[in-house]
């Protein structure tokens, strides 16, 4: 059973993975949900002045303790999450650290189909599938909610997830087979 599960775990995370590769870089659908700013010097000069450490910014027109009390310089209704990085690991090491990331979520399919009830290739990779659009719905429409991601972004990060792990489901279930009573 080990074996099968580290099997599945690295076949199916690569599957995944090769997905995401197909999604960002050779499909062009992502690209439209990504906006620009007018003028990317400015604000990445504004963005390094005020921002002396990587991490997630938030600039809210309020303060949490007290909603009432608006920041008067900051327009009504503005909001701005946003990432600050200033170094960067490279290609090799997001792509490694994505990789992993991938076979991590296929060792846990590939663990939950193990430990379900016996059931047929189908219904194992509609578990993967379900799986996937679960994963979009609770990571991906929080974001919508709460820090306004686009709706076509979000909607499109949930399907990409749904068709990673309908994918590399089909590796999985194969991968897992039917276990014996």
């Amino acid at each position: 059973m080990a074996k099968r599960l580290f099997l599945s775990a690295v076949f199916g995370g690569l599957i995944a993975f090769g997905w995401g590769a197909v999604s960002w870089m050779a499909l062009s659908w992502h690209t439209p949900t990504l906006l620009r700013f007018t003028d990317e010097v400015a604000v990445a000069k504004t963005v390094q002045a005020n921002a002396p450490r990587a991490g997630v910014y938030l600039l809210l027109p309020y303060h949490w303790d007290h909603p009432a009390r608006a920041k008067a310089d900051i327009p009504k209704g503005l909001l701005f999450f946003g990432v600050v990085r200033y170094q960067s690991p490279g290609m090799l090491g997001y792509n490694l650290r994505g990789l992993g990331i991938q076979m991590l979520g296929a060792l846990v399919l590939s663990w939950l189909l193990l430990t379900l009830p016996v059931m047929g290739y189908w219904a194992r990779v509609r578990v993967c599938s379900v799986s996937g659009l679960a994963a979009g719905i609770l990571s991906r429409l929080p974001d919508w909610n709460w820090w306004s991601f686009s709706t076509d972004f979000t909607l499109l990060a949930i399907l990409d997830l749904v068709i990673a792990w309908s994918l590399a489901g089909l590796v999985i279930a194969s991968m897992v087979g039917r276990r014996q009573r």
